[in-house]
């Protein structure tokens, strides 16, 4: 059998069985192929064959340089055990979390978790880290601020920049037509408190906004324009369906034309291949995140992307 078809019939076979497992035992799966690609990572990690020459090549986004344009999206890493070492196995960046101030049974351990992380600021070539970070279920929505900034504050010296996860239902409530005066509040807040901590620290760490997008909506949400307004660092378009590649292209292209490069834009939802990448980036992604394309494609997605790295 011919090489490139013998990887043709691994990679399908290693699909079925995923597919199978997901079907029947879904958590199991999940933290079973976590911890092969945390094995993975400190495996390549200890034989010395991390990336090199990182500083020559890659995009710079956000003020950040990222050796490659894809990472691993918010959900997969939740506690942040792999954290950094994702860039080992050439991923340009790692999204943990989402944390919240006090522990989600069954979901993360809340911020205190990030005590045992070191500074950002003292990692010298090191794998770009986004900290994802959330109210808890049972904080009221009119309080979201203030769990929200007690998280920042944490995230702050441990990430390289901050993600505000607008997708979870307790968050996602700020975005209705009715709480439009709350989410200005929230955002005026979150952007007083970027500017205080950035003169506090020295260092500037940028803020995006998580956000989930309706395929069917030919309006951008409102937020968005707030978000422009305002001048936050970038939006997390997050879509589901993988079935409507050109349909989120579309909204890729629509999103970032209206930002105007004023924010960036990062894809993340429905991202299987590495033809579904250059797509998202074609339309406007600076950045792209995958997180089923591991559990479903596993070492098929690895294996491109110091491909992607070059493009």
């Amino acid at each position: 059998m011919a090489p490139g078809v013998a990887q043709l019939v691994m990679s399908l076979r290693y699909q079925q069985l995923i597919s199978r497992l997901m079907s029947r035992y879904p958590n199991l799966t999940r933290r079973l192929i976590h911890a092969g690609f945390n094995l993975g990572s400190c495996i390549v990690q200890a034989i010395s064959l991390n990336r090199k020459n990182e500083e020559s090549g890659g995009v710079e986004v956000m003020g950040l340089r990222f050796f490659n344009p894809v990472g691993v999206a918010a959900g997969f890493d939740r506690h942040g055990r792999i954290g950094r070492r994702f860039g080992s196995l050439g991923f340009g960046y790692v999204e943990i979390g989402t944390l919240t101030p006090k522990p989600e049974p069954g979901h993360n351990k809340g911020v205190s978790i990030l005590s045992s992380f070191p500074d950002a600021a003292g990692l010298k070539h090191s794998t770009i880290m986004g900290i994802n970070i959330g109210k808890n279920k049972s904080t009221a929505l009119e309080q979201s601020l203030d769990d929200f900034l007690l998280c920042l504050r944490a995230a702050w010296n441990k990430a390289d920049y901050v993600a505000l996860n607008m997708t979870a239902r307790e968050n996602a409530a700020l975005l209705t037509d009715s709480n439009q005066e709350l989410l200005w509040h929230f955002l005026t807040g979150i952007k007083q408190e970027q500017k205080i901590l950035s003169r506090c620290s020295g260092r500037y760490v940028p803020i995006v906004a998580k956000i989930k997008f309706d395929l069917n909506s030919e309006k951008l949400p409102r937020v968005v324009k707030l978000l422009k307004q305002l001048h936050f660092d970038g939006v997390i378009a997050t879509t589901e369906d993988k079935n409507q590649q050109q349909s989120v292209a579309e909204l890729i292209n629509r999103l970032d034309q209206f930002l105007e490069g004023q924010l960036v834009v990062i894809s993340v939802g429905g991202i299987l291949s590495q033809k579904d990448i250059q797509q998202r980036q074609r339309s406007g992604a600076a950045l792209v995140q995958i997180h089923n394309g591991l559990i479903y494609e596993g070492p098929e997605i690895v294996k491109g992307l110091r491909h992607m790295a070059r493009l």
